[in-house]
C-alpha cells in the first residue's frame, strides 16, 4: 500500500519538492490512515476504502 500512498503524495502540489517524506500506517475503522511527515511537518492522510468491503457502522448485524 505504501506505493499507492506515495503516488497520492506525489499529486499534492505543496509536497512535490519535499526532501524528506516519511509514511506511517495508523489505526482507522473506515479509512486507511497514514501519518505523513513532510520535511518535518506532520499530516494525516485518509484514504477511503470501498464501502462494499466493510460493515456499516451502527447497522444491525445480518
Amino acid at each position: 500500500m505504501t506505493d499507492d500512498v506515495r503516488q497520492i503524495i506525489a499529486r499534492v502540489p505543496a509536497w512535490q519538492d519535499a526532501q524528506d517524506v516519511q509514511i506511517e500506517r495508523i489505526a482507522g475503522l473506515t479509512n486507511a490512515n497514514y501519518r505523513v511527515t513532510v520535511d518535518g511537518e506532520r499530516f494525516v492522510l485518509r484514504i477511503l476504502r470501498p464501502c462494499g468491503r466493510l460493515p456499516r457502522l451502527g447497522s444491525a448485524p445480518t
